[in-house]
């Protein structure tokens, strides 16, 4: 059971036409609430400012509706569905994003803006989809769960718009790696 002061961090998978959302303990890893996905492609989204923006409202909501104050957001997290170009990331079919843009730092400003203005401390991580669902997949009930928990070695391949992968090596998902290079997972588009 998760205490109520305990800190949570903001997680979302964004994808082509939809989104989902979730408050996760930072400490025990529970998904302590979820949003039903968002139909966010039906919407009328134009830029890549009002996708963030889009985003934060969406988080701003759920801790609004589950009670979760937002003084207890430890950091927040995005599955991006790449590619990644020096730090910024792309998506084709986000309004706005054909080029490479920083993300992270969007988002941040967006919750400072939408959620509460103490998140300025509050870190975002934007990773590769299929490298966040190599970690996820690495957890109970995962489809490599067995060969991550015995310290073995998996390749995850993501096939949606775009095909990605990840390597788990030594039980745990590589996150980058110098010696594959910055395009780590992003196999073609």
């Amino acid at each position: 059971m998760t205490a109520p002061g305990t800190p949570v961090d903001l997680t979302v998978s964004v994808g082509g036409s939809k989104c989902a959302f979730a408050v996760v303990d930072s400490v025990s890893g529970a998904v302590l609430a979820r949003s039903p996905r968002l139909e966010w492609a039906s919407s009328d989204i134009d830029t890549i400012e009002a996708f963030i923006a889009m985003l934060a409202c969406e988080f701003r909501r759920l801790l609004d509706r589950t009670g979760i104050d937002a003084a207890r957001v430890r950091s927040a997290g995005v599955a991006w569905p790449g590619p990644q170009v020096d730090g910024r990331l792309a998506a084709t079919f986000i309004p706005g994003c054909r080029t490479p843009q920083p993300i992270a730092e969007f988002l941040q400003q967006a919750l400072v803006r939408e959620v509460a203005p103490q998140l300025q401390a509050v870190p975002v991580a934007v990773v590769l989809d299929a490298v966040a669902r190599a970690a996820g997949e690495c957890g109970p009930g995962g489809a490599i769960e067995r060969t991550a928990a015995s310290g073995g070695s998996s390749l995850l391949v993501n096939i949606a718009t775009g095909i990605a992968g990840a390597v788990v090596r030594k039980g745990k998902p590589v996150l980058d790696d110098a010696q594959v290079g910055p395009n780590y997972g992003q196999f073609g588009r």
